[in-house]
Formats: C-alpha cells, sequence, structure tokens
C-alpha cells in the first residue's frame, strides 16, 4: 500500500516548524522561501477544495456505517496531510501564479492585474463537483434576462429539487427519459445548486449540466476551471462553458446536445431506466471521472428525490 512517508516529510500538515523554517530561510534564499509561502497558501486552498469535495458526497453517506465522527475526524487529518502532498510537488499551478505576485511586491515593480496573462490574472482554485468549476475570465459577457426568475442560488435540496423537477419533467417528456434522473444529474455536477458556474462579474450561467462550449457553440461562454481524470488522478484544466439565460434554456440546450451527438443515441435509448441512462452517460464519455455513473445513482436515491 502506499502510504505517506511522515518520517522523511517535512511538510506535515500540524508541523509548526515547517513554517520556521521556512522564517529562516528567507535570511538567505529569499526567493526559495517567498515559493514555499506561496506553496502553503496553495495547499491552503486545496485543503479547501477537498472539504468542499466531501461536503459534496456527504449526502451520500448519511446513513454509512463508515461516517462516523471518529471516522470524519480522520479523514479531515488525511485531507489536510493530502493537501501538503499535493502541493509540494508540482501543485497545481497555483503556487506559481501566487509567487509571481508575491515578488512584484517584494521587488516593488508589482504590475496591475489587468497587465497580467488571462490565466494569472482571473485564477481560482477549482471548486468540487465533478466538474467542478472556478478561475474564470468571460469571453462574451451573458446577457441576462430581466425577466427571469430562476433562483441565483438554493437554500436546500429540497429547493433544488422543487425548482428544477417541473423543467425536468417537460425535456424528460420530449426525450422519453426519467425526469429524476436529470435533476440527478443536475444536482450532481452543481453539489445541489451550490456551484452553479459563475462568469467573472458573479453571472449565474444556468450550467447544470457542465456542458462546454465547443463544437461551433455561439451562445456565450464562462471560462473556468475544472477538475478532469487521466484515468489514474485527477487534474486541472481551464476550458469554456456555455452560459444560458435560465435554467429551461439549459434543460433545452441538453436535450439538444445529447440527440445531436451520435455518440448519446444509446443515452436517449436507455429511455424510463434511469440506471442505464446513467450508465450510457458514462460509456459514451460524457465525464472523465470513473464514478461518474455510480455518483448519479446515489443522488438519484437520495431522500429528496425518492421523496418528490
Amino acid at each position: 500500500m502506499n502510504t505517506l512517508d511522515l518520517t522523511h516529510n517535512a511538510t506535515i500538515y500540524n508541523d509548526l516548524n515547517g513554517l520556521n523554517s521556512i522564517k529562516m530561510q528567507a535570511r538567505s534564499d529569499q526567493d526559495a522561501a517567498v515559493m514555499q509561502v506561496a506553496k502553503q497558501f496553495e495547499s491552503m486552498f486545496i485543503g479547501m477544495m477537498l472539504k468542499s469535495m466531501r461536503d459534496a458526497n456527504e449526502v451520500l453517506f448519511e446513513d454509512s456505517e463508515f461516517n462516523s465522527y471518529e471516522g470524519k475526524f480522520y479523514r479531515q487529518m488525511y485531507d489536510e496531510q493530502l493537501s501538503q502532498e499535493l502541493s509540494s510537488g508540482s501543485g497545481i499551478g497555483l503556487a506559481d501564479m501566487i509567487f509571481e505576485q508575491l515578488q512584484q511586491q517584494y521587488s516593488g515593480n508589482r504590475i496591475p492585474a489587468a497587465q497580467l496573462s488571462a490565466d494569472t490574472a482571473s485564477a481560482e482554485v477549482p471548486e468540487p463537483a465533478y466538474e467542478t468549476q472556478t478561475d474564470m475570465t468571460d469571453i462574451t459577457a451573458p446577457q441576462v434576462r430581466t425577466d427571469s426568475i430562476d433562483p441565483v442560488s438554493f437554500a436546500d435540496p429540497a429547493s433544488f429539487v422543487e425548482t428544477l423537477l417541473p423543467i425536468a419533467e417537460k425535456v424528460g417528456r420530449q426525450m422519453g427519459i426519467e425526469p429524476k434522473v436529470l435533476v440527478a444529474q443536475a444536482a450532481l455536477e452543481t453539489g445541489w445548486g451550490q456551484h452553479v458556474m459563475k462568469d467573472v462579474k458573479g453571472t449565474s450561467s444556468y450550467n447544470l449540466f457542465g456542458i462546454k462550449a465547443h463544437g461551433g457553440w455561439q451562445g456565450d461562454v464562462a471560462v473556468h476551471k475544472t477538475l478532469e481524470h487521466d484515468g489514474s488522478q485527477f487534474y486541472s484544466v481551464t476550458d469554456q462553458f456555455r452560459s444560458y439565460d435560465s435554467y429551461q434554456d439549459c434543460f433545452q440546450d441538453y436535450l439538444d446536445f445529447l440527440q445531436s451527438n451520435p455518440r448519446y443515441q444509446t443515452v436517449l435509448a436507455s429511455g424510463a431506466d434511469s440506471e442505464a441512462f446513467a450508465e450510457s452517460l458514462q460509456s459514451a464519455g460524457y465525464a472523465t471521472d470513473p464514478q461518474y455513473a455510480e455518483k448519479i445513482k446515489h443522488v438519484l436515491n437520495s431522500e429528496w428525490l425518492m421523496n418528490s
């Protein structure tokens, strides 16, 4: 089993001596010390990302015998150490951006954010969700309809289902698909609506399905960092995602997206079989997460959808 080597690792999450060593290093090699500080900040952001991912999956394990207080305590310890490990190597690229900005401050030649590269000036750490979505440069600011009554956020999973299920039922009838599995997929992609993508101005994209702005998309887009899986590990990439005026538009575009792509014909052919729908989505390569179908099924079996 691959375990963390705490004996020889100088970056144990609760080792305050590691911070003292940075202070000592600053006396002889300021650049190296600044990079270590940047890595500490990156570690904090990774820790926040991992915590958000745990929180997003909490609903799936409410009744699990492994979801004890002690289990959560040790998972938190593991995540904190893991965040140190992930940032100690090449990390996710955030440390390099922090290092650059800290260097500018120390050198007295601070460059305005507007003059930095698009990736550096607007980058943020990805939020969890499986498309998990963050930094963000808006390519074309979306025009928000003033008559839209869609909520910007949802108070809880119940309000998420209450708002979106009627829309899913309309689209589901057109697709011949069980509407609850559409809501389950949207809940998985957005953490029950808590992580719907926003553009740089903070306007909701109403993108519930993580649909990217590829294949001749002519509408508004928002650029975000997202997590992809290469078969062995997750990695962070920046990509363009579609932006809509409403959740109704999003659901309708999702239907059009599936119908216009030959590889999703087996998905549409699954009919009212929700499990077949989820499995066909994964088989067709809709998402890179190897557990995508299973996660949709878990959400589908949650109390909010079971009782709706």
